[in-house]
């Protein structure tokens, strides 16, 4: 006996639609009118009331095999449960350290198909298989992770809850995957099987048969697990294979601007002024056509031809703005590529699954559900991934552009790229693990990061990583960027950064302003990601801006304050302090009232400055970076020294403040500062102990492999403690407590 349904959720004039529905029963079936029999809802997983779509649909449930049979399987894993103690950014902690071990942790992420860059790290303990200092979560004591055993294999992953829709990518090798990015293998681990499979995922026909079983929003493992994949012959398999493969060499392709990620290789301006037939690019399969020593992009949708620079010989004319529309252009080829591969993957699944005509029809019209196509631009959601990606106007590329520039400044960046001296490494395979160091960094010979300038590198490096705001000064930070101006666009590196300065600073000219005002905030910006900040190039500054310090995170040492104080800040404040002194000399009796201006601005500068001198003098005595502590942790001593932006100075004040406060005690820095409270709590945390490695001091396991405190007397705990004690550190620790915070203005004032 069959059951009517109608459907007017989609209409406005709701019982027009249901009587028209009751009186044409023939007219409105399987549009608001549907007449099932009940009993074939079962043959879907959880029986729902899908009585949208037809018997032939529901029978696939029944026709093929589940995602999950003896060889395929999708599993989950668990979260830590304290991130800024368990995670941190890939870019952050330190990937040479002996004592922890930083695997990628595929957390989830955004909407986005074939493709995602990880961006999180996890410290594992290798010896023990799981989250170092892990003792299990609340109700579930088991101290290694679920489903750990799948850790580290290829796989492909999926984001487990989004509003666009479902998104399945490949999982590189030496990958943890957590609750909210579960994952799918192979017995085989076959790199092609799981290829067609992740074709399969991302068809449309896949999709409409997960969102059957499922409430909008949330794709559990269970569901993926249930649903139905077509049996595949040889040919079908190398087919969707293909077509996955090239899919996630063009989604890569567009992270390559990104300096954030693991496929970064140069700056999309800098890219596209390189490109050559022959050079790095996109594997688009548009011809490439040369005319008269220019090559064109041709978009196949709107005909409009696209003519960039062939190699580094015709740059006489080319500029920023130029290269921003070949960018565009680059742009609008992989997508309009990207949607002939996904819509021939869902060609070939619909067949695959036997799905034609009115079923087809009304899975691409949603099945009742929405079903987002597109994935070139992903929009903000769950665990968003910050905001760099493949935007193409023309500021963003030149913010982008500068920011490149600071860091190969830094050594961080290989300069070589950019002027043809070297070329574009080979593109890896899908599945491969992820590199410790980008395509685009500058690199020793064993791939690690470079600590020295290789022979006859076209630049000069500032490997002590300290730059200033100064002009003037030879470490002057606008100085060492047109020098790579100079570097790229030789004879016309003026004109190239007049324009660069024009677009930023709305046709100012004066980049210096623009670069004080918006790059740092812009910097924290683009290295932000999975609700974490973590910008890598430190600036230090006086309230007013008017003198900064810009330091780079891996370049510290425990002396880089005296560095900073001795060579720069403290020279810089006596160079002023005698101006100062020059100009009262030359004020008369009867100044002038330019005179007084100019006497009052000096004076203010002096004052600024000596407060940032002292700021400095107080936290050098101190510092001791430990890069695993991660960015934000490193940065909280300094709030002070940060006045700008104002949500930055007061993020680092809260985690200074949570130090104090006794909230992160697992952290380096809090054993460093406060051993004498540490070290007595890592007598009663098991936890606290290993992450100071105070396990086997401490801790003890029993008949039963139970830990328990081991007996330790007063004496043996004050040896502890005495061990990791500074004199030195505890009295700045205490001058910094007490000191008075500066006013705005640069004098100081007491908190109370």
């Amino acid at each position: 006996m069959n059951t009517v349904f109608i459907r007017a959720l989609e209409t406005e004039n709701k019982a027009a639609t249901l009587l028209h529905a009751i009186n044409t029963p023939s007219e409105s079936a399987g549009i608001t009118r549907f007449d099932v029999e009940s009993t074939k809802f079962s043959n879907i997983p959880r029986s729902p009331l899908a009585y949208w779509v037809s018997t032939s649909i529901r029978s696939l449930f029944v026709k093929f095999n589940q995602l999950e049979i003896a060889d395929r399987m999708a599993r989950v894993g668990d979260h830590p449960g304290d991130s800024s103690r368990y995670l941190r950014l890939y870019w952050e902690p330190d990937k040479h350290s002996n004592h922890t071990t930083w695997c990628e942790y595929q957390k989830g992420g955004h909407f986005s198909k074939y493709y995602s860059d990880i961006h999180l790290v996890v410290d594992w303990d290798n010896l023990n298989n799981k989250y170092r200092g892990f003792l299990g979560r609340l109700g579930r004591a088991n101290e290694r992770p679920s489903n750990y055993e799948y850790f580290f294999k290829r796989g492909i992953s999926w984001p487990r809850r989004s509003q666009r829709g479902i998104s399945f990518r490949v999982m590189p090798v030496g990958c943890i995957f957590a609750d909210k990015g579960p994952a799918i293998f192979l017995d085989t681990d076959d790199e092609s099987q799981l290829l067609a499979l992740l074709s399969i995922a991302n068809s449309r026909a896949f999709r409409a048969l997960v969102e059957l079983q499922m409430a909008f929003g949330s794709y559990e493992v269970g569901v993926i697990q249930r649903t139905p994949v077509p049996d595949l012959l040889p040919a079908d398999e190398n087919v969707l294979a293909n077509l996955a493969r090239l899919a996630w060499s063009l989604k890569r392709s567009l992270d390559t601007i990104s300096e954030t990620s693991h496929a970064f290789f140069l700056p999309a301006l800098i890219q596209v002024t390189c490109l050559t037939p022959d050079a790095h690019a996109i594997p688009v399969c548009h011809p490439l056509m040369p005319l008269s020593g220019i090559h064109v992009f041709n978009d196949l949708e709107s005909g409009f031809p696209l003519r960039i620079a062939a190699g580094m010989t015709n740059r006489e004319s080319i500029t920023i703005g130029e290269l921003s529309i070949v960018w565009g252009g680059r742009l609008k080829v992989v997508e309009v590529e990207l949607g002939r591969i996904q819509a021939e993957i869902d060609d070939r699944c619909f067949d695959l699954y036997g799905i034609h005509d009115d079923d087809r029809r009304r899975i691409e019209q949603g099945l009742g559900a929405v079903l987002v196509d597109g994935d070139v631009e992903p929009e903000a959601e769950d665990d968003a991934d910050g905001t760099e990606g493949s935007a193409a106007d023309t500021r963003s590329l030149t913010v982008e552009l500068i920011s490149w520039m600071v860091g190969a400044v830094y050594g961080r960046f290989d300069l070589r790229l950019a002027t043809g001296e070297l070329s574009a490494p080979a593109e890896p395979e899908p599945f491969d693990s992820l590199p410790i160091c980008s395509p685009g960094m500058l690199t020793d010979e064993n791939g690690q990061p470079a600590t020295k300038s290789p022979d006859d590198y076209p630049l000069e490096v500032v490997w002590l990583g300290i730059l200033v705001d100064d002009p003037g000064h030879p470490d002057d930070v606008l100085t060492r960027i047109k020098q790579v101006f100079d570097v790229i666009w030789q004879d016309r590196s003026h004109t190239i950064y007049a324009e660069a300065t024009e677009i930023l600073n709305q046709g100012k000219n004066d980049l210096r302003s623009w670069f004080r005002a918006n790059f740092f905030a812009d910097h924290i910006k683009r290295y932000s990601k999975s609700r974490r900040k973590a910008p890598i190039y430190w600036c230090l500054s006086t309230p007013s801006r008017s003198y900064s310090v810009w330091l780079y995170y891996h370049r510290f040492d425990r002396d880089t304050f005296y560095k900073v104080l001795n060579d720069y800040v403290t020279p810089k404040l006596q160079f002023e302090e005698r101006k100062l002194s020059s100009l009262r000399g030359d004020v008369g009796a009867t100044p002038t009232t330019s005179q007084l201006k100019l006497l009052a601005e000096q004076e203010k500068f002096v004052e600024e400055l000596t407060t940032f001198r002292d700021e400095i003098a107080l936290v050098a005595p101190l510092w001791n970076p430990n890069l695993n502590d991660g960015v934000i942790i490193n940065f909280a001593p300094l709030w002070r020294l940060a006045p700008q932006p104002a949500s930055w100075q007061k993020e680092c004040k809260q985690t200074w403040d949570a130090l104090v406060k006794e909230e992160y005690d697992w952290a380096y820095l809090a054993m460093y500062l406060w051993p004498e409270r540490v070290v007595p709590k890592c007598q009663k945390d098991r936890s606290l102990a290993i992450a100071h490695g105070l396990e086997n001091d401490l801790w003890e396991a029993d008949k039963n492999d139970k830990w328990q405190p081991r007996k330790v007397t007063a004496q043996e705990l004050a040896s502890l403690i005495t061990e990791r004690s500074s004199r030195t550190v505890k009295d700045a620790r205490d001058r910094l407590l007490a000191a008075p915070v500066a006013s705005s203005g640069g004098r100081r004032k007491r908190t109370g």
